[in-house]
């Protein structure tokens, strides 16, 4: 009982603080540029098998 009503409290004086919002946006922001760089490496990556396949087919003919 008296480890569940710290928990509480902690979570209710925690959630809303300055520090707390700036870490969680934080956290959300990097995970959309990690997302964005993962997406962007994949296109290169694929754009460059299309390169690589695309000479391979105009050497043979």
């Amino acid at each position: 009982m008296r480890c569940r009503m710290r928990k509480q409290l902690f979570i209710r004086r925690n959630k809303g603080h300055n520090v707390s919002i700036l870490l969680r946006s934080l956290c959300v922001i990097t995970t959309v540029c990690l997302m964005a760089c993962l997406i962007h490496y994949h296109a290169i990556e694929v754009s460059s098998i299309r390169i690589d396949h695309n000479t391979i087919f105009v050497m043979k003919k």
